[in-house]
């Protein structure tokens, strides 16, 4: 199984307001990673956003393409979730570090997608994601 290479962590805390009118402070603390086993540090300014394929809840997934690194030209989906909207209910959160985790964990299996990328900006949480070794051998 591929090794995680932490390029940094972050701690952040933001203000929020739930449905109750209540104010908490939620705090984060998340580690960018790069799961391809180069040591590249990525970010926005690696990626041209080329369309979007699909909306959710919780942010938007895109169809990018690598500009840079050893990868360059590679194309990825980038899920790009809202924190504001994930740290609204404990579950939400709960659920979207279990999503990081498990993608990081199943790496090598050729039916389910790849983890390549994981890094986010002081508002937005983004994963890389490639296809799955079993979608290229169909062509």
């Amino acid at each position: 199984m591929a090794e995680s290479s932490s390029n940094s962590s972050s701690d952040s805390e933001e203000e929020i307001r739930d449905e109750k009118g209540e104010d908490w402070t939620v705090k984060h603390e998340l580690t960018n990673a790069n799961l391809t086993g180069h040591s590249e540090k990525v970010g926005m300014e690696n990626f041209e956003l080329l369309k979007v394929l699909g909306t959710g809840a919780y942010g938007k997934v895109f169809l990018v393409r690598k500009t840079s690194g050893h990868d360059c030209g590679q194309l990825y989906a980038m899920k790009v979730l809202k924190k504001a909207a994930i740290v609204q209910k404990a579950k939400t959160a709960e659920h979207t570090r279990t999503e990081r985790q498990v993608l990081e964990q199943i790496r090598e299996s050729p039916f389910l997608v790849t983890l390549h990328y994981a890094f986010q900006t002081h508002s937005k949480l983004h994963l890389i994601l490639g296809e799955t070794a079993y979608w290229d051998s169909l062509y």
